[in-house]
């Protein structure tokens, strides 16, 4: 099964709502053992591939978005690094940030550009 990790980003309105019209899929970020794509092509890794396991950081919000867009492989599962976390941690801390759940592990923070403008 081929592991692809990923990421959209979004316009901003109500949180980057996937089911608010005003919003639209900014770009799709993949990584994989091959390498990275950045784009929107319906052609991508996700769109030529079978059985594919998306991992992902709060994954349902990517999941929406590839639906919308009608992005997602034909067959996959999902692995949520957040979800995970959150069970690791016996559900005591529920929504971790990425930030937090990097420092927890002694992974450094998350380079956030936006913050630092």
């Amino acid at each position: 099964m081929k592991r692809v990790v990923v990421d959209v980003e979004t316009s901003v309105f109500q949180k980057g709502n996937p089911f608010s019209r005003k919003n639209e899929l900014i770009v799709v970020g993949l990584k994989t053992n091959e390498g990275y794509y950045l784009g929107l092509e319906q052609e991508t890794i996700l769109g030529k591939t079978e059985g594919v396991l998306l991992i992902g950081f709060n994954i349902k919000f990517d999941l929406h978005w590839l639906r919308r867009y009608s992005l997602l492989p034909s067959v996959f599962s999902v692995w949520d690094c957040q979800l995970a976390h959150f069970i690791l941690r016996g559900q005591s801390c529920p929504y971790p940030s990425l930030n937090d759940v990097s420092c927890w592990y002694q992974l450094g923070s998350k380079l956030d550009i936006v913050a630092l403008s």
